[in-house]
């Protein structure tokens, strides 16, 4: 069984930085800056997964220990859900 799925909840105009990005939401005129793993998970966002997805992807991109993954991943994703960046269909996202 698959577990809920995160995505994001607003369309960002987006600007490349090196590998980080920039990013302003029109309707709201906040800007955020991403670094180079929260460009990755944003960038991967752009289709809805899972958490088991995106963390298994960053394992294979990054050279990371998987709790460190894990917990460095759920971090992430609960600041951008509290900025109202991205949303996810079940309770905690796990």
């Amino acid at each position: 069984m698959e577990g809920p799925k995160y995505r994001r909840a607003i369309d960002l105009m987006e600007a490349d930085v090196g590998d980080e990005l920039v990013a302003l939401d029109p309707d709201g005129g906040n800007c955020f800056g991403f670094n180079e793993v929260a460009t990755w998970v944003w960038r991967r966002l752009a289709e809805p997964a899972t958490f088991e997805q995106l963390r298994d992807g960053l394992l294979a991109e990054y050279e990371v220990s998987p709790d460190r993954c894990s917990s460095e991943l759920q971090e992430l994703l609960d600041d951008l859900a509290n900025r109202g960046l991205v949303e996810c269909g079940g309770t905690n996202g796990r």
